[in-house]
């Protein structure tokens, strides 16, 4: 995870070379609900191919002003 000050960048290396699947999560899934969240919540995101695996990356813009806790 890096920080610059726009953006928030987080990046996850797996072995294996196969291309993850986007799907719909299901509440009764157990499994699988990764990208779907990566996808939902980022900005912007990709999946990286290397000669031993995979680098999933996605990057969430920081709001121009810190934001201000809500009390109850």
């Amino acid at each position: 995870m890096s920080r610059c000050p726009d953006w928030i960048s987080v990046e996850v290396r797996d072995p294996s070379r196969a291309l993850p699947c986007l799907v719909p999560a299901q509440a009764f899934h157990l499994t699988g609900r990764g990208l779907f969240l990566v996808d939902t919540l980022a900005d912007r995101w990709a999946v990286n191919v290397e000669p031993l695996g995979k680098t999933v990356w996605f990057q969430c813009a920081l709001p121009s002003e810190p934001r201000k806790k809500k009390r109850r």
